[in-house]
């Protein structure tokens, strides 16, 4: 396999037709293979920031048998925040970690509730409002933007890192890829203006489905032009 390329501050980024290229044959993929989960739905901003925090640490089929009884108990920010511990504990149970979990969304009830309300208006979202609330960091703040406001932000975690790694011939000189900031302004620069909301997903799913640490390549839409691809080729 060839050597990656190191994303430097310097380094110009790819070619348009390339980018192009790849927002084009995930949205096209994903209109064929898209998954459903319950928090694709009624994408208010509280059941996005609420998902999120679940699906940390386990699967996407896990949340998804909690998240519906969640919200059916605890449908806004006040609610979840005057939720028993126990309570919560019991339905997080099935995702492990259940104490931690059931604690940091308590606290995250109460917090949201103190700033928003029983509704979190779309219009009074913003970066800075969602800084600082409990288990929201970078990527959860780019989702809630991405999927309730439609800003063009990428959520970059581990499965979005693997695919524009193996695409794009890329790597962070970082250890830990997601704290670097180069990183996360080349990912930004692949968001396709309208359809943030949808790559963002589209992305997520050929990870879950096609792009895995054990890809399948030969089912991928980006084997046409992906570094990764032709070098397992040339091997």
């Amino acid at each position: 396999m060839s050597e990656k390329q190191n994303l430097l501050p310097e380094w110009e980024g790819p070619p348009s037709t390339q980018i192009r290229f790849f927002q084009e044959a995930i949205l096209g993929w994903w209109s064929e293979n898209k998954r459903t989960f319950p928090w694709r739905s009624n994408c208010t901003s509280y059941r996005v920031i609420v998902a999120e925090l679940l699906l940390r640490k386990t699967t996407a089929k896990q949340v998804s048998a909690v998240f519906p009884k969640l919200i059916a108990s605890y449908a806004d920010p006040c609610s979840l925040s005057k939720a028993p511990q126990d309570v919560l504990e019991k339905i997080l149970y099935p995702l492990g970690l259940y104490r931690e979990r059931a604690r940091l969304l308590k606290l995250l009830g109460e917090k949201l509730c103190e700033r928003f309300g029983s509704e979190i208006k779309v219009e009074d979202l913003t970066e800075d409002c969602l800084k600082n609330l409990p288990g929201v960091g970078p990527y959860v703040r780019n989702m809630v933007l991405a999927v309730c406001k439609g800003e063009a932000l990428p959520g970059l975690d581990r499965n979005f890192i693997r695919i524009i790694t193996r695409f794009f011939g890329i790597r962070s000189s970082r250890q830990r890829a997601h704290t670097d900031p180069e990183l996360w302004k080349f990912a930004a620069s692949l968001i396709p203006p309208k359809k943030s909301r949808e790559f963002n997903w589209a992305v997520m799913d050929l990870a879950g489905l096609i792009c895995r640490p054990n890809p399948r390549c030969e089912k991928c839409p980006l084997k046409q032009k992906c570094l990764f691809f032709q070098s397992v080729r040339s091997a």
